[in-house]
């Protein structure tokens, strides 16, 4: 499943960075044009993704699921120079959630520290913090 995911990821990684170039010479003249963050792929992404997460959070080993989130809670940090990118990638993270509460204790507290280091409190969005707040509800699940 976890190339399933990676692959969902390629695909919008590819159909990001073509974006600048689809854009029309003097498009942008008087505003006329779209921005990139107006593109279907970030949308089509989040979309594929939480199907994905869905499946996976029924078919999936604590393991598995482990292994999934953690390169999902990474890809942001892997790639913040493209703001569109970086914020859809952040953005999506709230699909994580349900495959949170599937975890084994163990994996969401291991899961929670990595989060931490990547997000910390004090710079993370409410929605991140949901993320966390899931993680850390379900370590505690002892």
């Amino acid at each position: 499943m976890i190339s399933d995911i990676m692959n969902i990821y390629d695909d919008y990684f590819r159909k990001a960075d073509n974006i600048p170039a689809k854009q029309k010479l003097f498009g942008g003249l008087f505003g006329l044009a779209k921005k990139p963050s107006d593109n279907a792929c970030h949308e089509e992404f989040s979309g594929r993704l939480k199907a994905a997460l869905d499946i996976a959070a029924g078919e999936c080993s604590s393991a598995e699921l482990r292994e999934i989130l953690g390169y999902i809670f990474e890809m942001p940090v892997k790639h913040e120079t493209s703001a569109d990118v970086y914020w859809t990638l952040t953005a999506v993270q709230t699909h994580t959630v349900a495959a949170a509460e599937k975890l084994m204790p163990e994996d969401a507290e291991l899961l929670a520290e990595s989060y931490d280091r990547y997000y910390p409190a004090s710079r993370r969005l409410p929605a991140q913090n949901k993320v966390y707040e899931a993680l850390k509800a379900r370590a505690d699940d002892r």
